[in-house]
């Protein structure tokens, strides 16, 4: 196995892509109501462990887009797929605190350039190699981990706009 953790975070995955993902990065999680957001709180559907096992968990890189652009290329698409989803805001962590997350003293989570053609900002997050080994998971982990990434991504005080999300990075 790789020295590596996370093999698709040490060369870039997408030619779009603006290389791969730096630690000091922000990454940004937009919460949509009601797929991520009800009652004032997270739903199950937040960091889906479904989409985390696919490495298919879209947040965006902040540095690398502005916060009309994932307005734009994130929440317009979902607004027109289906007319009952509100934008509720967006969460935002430092990659490196993202990469942090451990479980047994092992990686977590990775956090994977997939720059797209009309968004070369998008990037995925992924449970880390040593996660997918079999009986790797005990009974809760998983939500734990993602417990983990909601209090990283600093659900508490509550989501912010995506304008005060990308000014905090200013």
């Amino acid at each position: 196995m790789s020295a590596c953790a996370c093999p698709k975070e040490c060369s870039q995955q997408q030619r779009h892509s603006p290389g791969v993902v730096k630690a000091e990065e922000p990454i940004v999680y937009v919460l949509l109501q009601p797929d991520h957001w009800a009652g004032g709180q997270l739903t199950a559907a937040a960091f889906a462990k479904s989409q985390l096992s696919r490495g298919t968990l879209s947040v965006c890189r902040g540095a690398h887009c502005t916060a009309e652009e994932a307005r734009a290329s994130i929440v317009q698409p979902q607004l027109e797929r289906d007319d009952r989803r509100v934008l509720v805001g967006a969460l935002r962590a430092r990659c490196s605190d993202i990469r942090d997350i451990k479980l047994e003293a092992h990686r977590a989570v990775c956090v994977i350039d997939d720059g797209q053609a009309n968004f070369p900002a998008h990037a995925v997050l992924a449970y880390s190699e040593v996660t997918k080994q079999e009986k790797f998971w005990e009974r809760n982990q998983r939500s734990a981990v993602r417990a983990e990434l909601a209090r990283v991504f600093g659900l508490q005080p509550g989501p912010l706009s995506l304008k005060d999300c990308w000014d905090h990075f200013a």
